[in-house]
């Protein structure tokens, strides 16, 4: 009886000393410290991949019969094309998924073409699939603010588009906020255990090892190939006696976005870039044409609105002369064959959005 209890106590001993053991190396070599201690303000923001090399085929989505490997790098702040080992001025991208590019390899997004084309700069990818200006807030707050030198980034560029329409209708999605307490604490962990990161680098590393490209074939997000083609022609929109004040809740987000902006990055110049849809022929900022198949959506339409809400809001003598908006959208910079789907760019569409965010420069 008594060896027995010797037993336990040893085991209950050694059990207690590796408990204590991985909670203090939890607590060092993860990021619990940093966050929620040393900074204080953390939320887990929603989409937000760091330190991870997926690959995989695409072929699917660019309707080929041969394999499309790619490529997706985020380094162990989150960002894509970002080179810590440069001592350049930075310029920091942020928009959604045509921001991100997730079904364009590394070296060939539009931020890699830049980096070549334009040398002088670091030009850095922090584009979260779905995020809107709602969740571009929380990130300059919470996550670029707190992994870049304000000092260094010399502009902050917002790739802005389709991905606000849905404030149109007071929407807040799954891409800005955590929704369930599951999905915040799964974020949580994601983002400060050392433990899981390292688990998860094992298990990718092993699943890469033993299956083939085809295998490890991801869709996310509704990305697929295009079933069906752009319309020659399409429905024709015009935008008249638009009152802004309709949606006071996206007035509120957007002007939030600007104020975080300068608040957080004071010395780097903002530009706005509203992007170009090739489906959304715009004959001037008023009259569109749209030219996607699906007659019942009114995405051209609803864009427009949006457009004229954020130029009303850099206009206004709270932001005049502060920030620089560009209107792509009213240029014809890309065509029907630089996307694979509606709107995210194949790598020949990224090289074109890249010349002309160097031509506004």
């Amino acid at each position: 009886m008594k060896i027995r209890n010797n037993a336990l106590s040893i085991l209950v001993i050694n059990s207690s000393f590796y408990v204590i053991f991985f909670i203090v190396t939890e607590l060092i070599l993860g990021n619990w410290i940093k966050n929620f201690i040393i900074q204080k303000e953390y939320i887990p923001i929603p989409g937000l991949i760091k330190d991870k090399v997926l690959m995989y085929d695409a072929k699917k989505i660019f309707s080929s019969s041969k394999p499309v490997p790619i490529v997706y790098t985020r380094d162990k702040l989150g960002y894509r094309s970002r080179n810590p080992n440069q001592n350049k001025p930075q310029i920091l991208t942020i928009g959604s998924s045509t921001t991100d590019q997730r079904y364009t390899t590394d070296g060939k997004t539009w931020q890699d073409y830049l980096d070549i084309i334009v040398p002088t700069f670091d030009f850095i990818n922090g584009g979260v699939d779905g995020q809107s200006s709602y969740g571009h807030s929380t990130s300059i707050r919470l996550w670029h603010s707190k992994n870049l030198n304000p000092e260094n980034v010399s502009k902050i560029i917002f790739y802005s588009g389709d991905s606000e329409i849905r404030f149109l209708k007071n929407t807040i999605s799954r891409f800005d906020v955590m929704e369930t307490p599951f999905q915040y604490y799964q974020g949580v962990m994601r983002d400060n255990s050392f433990y899981r990161r390292k688990a998860k680098k094992i298990i990718e590393k092993f699943k890469n090892k033993f299956s083939t490209l085809e295998e490890r074939r991801v869709f996310i997000n509704q990305h697929k190939a295009r079933p069906i083609d752009f319309l020659d022609k399409g429905n024709y929109y015009k935008l008249e006696n638009f009152n802004s004040n309709l949606y006071p809740e996206y007035v509120e987000i957007f002007t939030k976005l600007l104020n975080d902006t300068q608040k957080y990055f004071p010395k780097s110049e903002v530009i706005v870039i509203q992007q170009q849809l090739p489906g959304c022929s715009f004959l001037n900022e008023f009259e569109v044409n749209d030219r996607h198949p699906d007659k019942s959506e009114t995405l051209c339409f609803d864009l427009m609105k949006i457009f004229q809400i954020q130029k009303k809001i850099v206009n206004s003598q709270e932001f005049k002369n502060k920030i620089n908006l560009v209107p792509m959208y009213l240029e014809k910079i890309l065509y029907d064959q630089d996307v694979y789907d509606y709107n995210h760019t194949n790598h020949i569409g990224s090289k074109k959005v890249a010349k002309f965010i160097k031509s506004i420069l």
